[in-house]
């Protein structure tokens, strides 16, 4: 059985997301980006991280928004009231 997995183009598309900001936040957090039929994908569920990729991509976003950084998502520190907004 497949398990989910998430499209980048529309993840990112959703919530206005750069896809040079994807690429590169995926490959900080070594979260693997599998190209199937010229589309890109990435697992739902992050294992090693206990919880899912797309929360963490959005709190990366909204860390690098707000600090020009993403120094948090990079240690695992997830500051609660910035993990709420993207729940």
């Amino acid at each position: 059985m497949n398990s989910p997995k998430i499209k980048l183009t529309s993840f990112r598309k959703t919530f206005n997301i750069p896809s040079d900001f994807i690429r590169s936040t995926c490959k900080i957090l070594n979260i693997e980006i599998e190209k199937t039929d010229q589309e890109q994908y990435i697992p739902l569920q992050n294992n090693s991280l206990n919880t899912q990729n797309d929360t963490i991509l959005l709190y990366a976003f909204t860390e690098s928004k707000s600090t020009g950084r993403i120094e948090t998502t990079k240690q695992k520190r997830y500051e609660e009231i910035v993990f709420n907004k993207c729940i």
